[in-house]
């Protein structure tokens, strides 16, 4: 490590209402998937390019790309993708494809949703759990956002509004793309299920004496133009002891990206497995609060870790 990076981010940014876990069921499920969905198909990824390009950033940057972004123009405002069903509620429903993808995530640039709506996110696969934006209370406004991924090369949203639709109740959802995650060709440097012998996971007992800083590690996802990697990074005081929000990550973590760059960061905590033993896969390691910075989970299925 070259040297230490500091992030300074104001936790009023961010609104009261972010991405959450939910166990509410969309209007469409309720409808026994009656409701259109309207699909859009994007080119999958060149590996071959991609690759090529990874192996450049590893070694300018020692940066490990995992994901691309993938730019896309869709008007999701336009009523023609609206369905009213039978009790008078709102809902549409997009589904988008990138064939070959493993995961995939989208980079919101603006969201405005009115009181009384949901806009939910969940993979064509697994459709049990959802992640969603909840402005059941109140007006939800959020911009340059990256939301969680989902398994598979599928991923759709789908807005729900209650009845008594009106023109001032128009949700404004405006996304640049897709985020695509692939498999690197090649781990040319330790990572998942690749740690060293010293390295454990958290869940073990060398941990049980590190609660507090243990709380304090994030796993940063960093766009860096086009390009995603990621990094891990920990919250840290400063002398004034006022609590304000730094984060202290390794300097090559953010050598690559920009201004512009730094407000899509994301900030996950408590990233971690169950158990000592680690699992043998990535997708089966889940948060203790699957948020981002702030925010904690509405409602968590049992298997979730507590």
């Amino acid at each position: 490590m070259k040297g230490v990076f500091v992030i300074f981010f104001l936790l009023s940014l961010f609104s009261l209402k972010a991405q959450e876990l939910t166990i509410d069921t969309p209007f469409s499920f309720q409808e026994n998937n009656k409701t259109p969905v309207q699909q859009f198909k994007i080119k999958a990824l060149d590996l071959k390019k991609v690759y090529k390009e990874d192996s450049i950033d590893l070694v300018l940057h020692q940066q490990f790309n995992v994901a691309r972004f993938q730019e896309i123009s869709i008007h999701l405002n336009s009523k023609s993708y609206w369905n009213t069903l039978s009790d008078g509620k709102i809902v549409w429903r997009i589904e988008l494809k990138s064939e070959g993808a493993e995961q995939l995530a989208i980079k919101f640039s603006n969201i405005e949703l009115p009181k009384g709506s949901q806009l939910f996110i969940y993979s064509k696969n697994e459709q049990t759990e959802f992640w969603v934006f909840d402005a059941k209370e109140a007006k939800l406004s959020k911009n340059t956002f990256v939301s969680k991924f989902v398994q598979g090369d599928q991923i759709i949203l789908e807005y729900n509004q209650l009845s008594n639709f009106a023109e001032d109740k128009v949700p404004i959802i405006d996304f640049d793309g897709l985020i695509n995650y692939y498999i690197p060709e090649e781990r040319r440097t330790p990572g998942f299920a690749q740690s060293t012998d010293c390295e454990v996971n958290i869940a073990c007992s060398e941990g049980e004496d590190w609660c507090k800083e243990i709380a304090s590690v994030v796993r940063i996802f960093i766009q860096s133009g086009t390009h995603y990697s990621y990094c891990s990074g920990a919250i840290v005081n400063n002398t004034k002891q006022d609590f304000t929000p730094y984060v202290l990550t390794a300097e090559h973590c953010g050598e690559a990206s920009s201004d512009e760059d730094f407000k899509y960061w994301r900030f996950d905590f408590n990233y971690q497995s169950n158990d000592c033993a680690s699992p043998s896969k990535e997708s089966e390691i889940f948060s203790c609060r699957p948020t981002f910075l702030g925010f904690k989970p509405r409602a968590m299925p049992s298997n979730w870790v507590k």
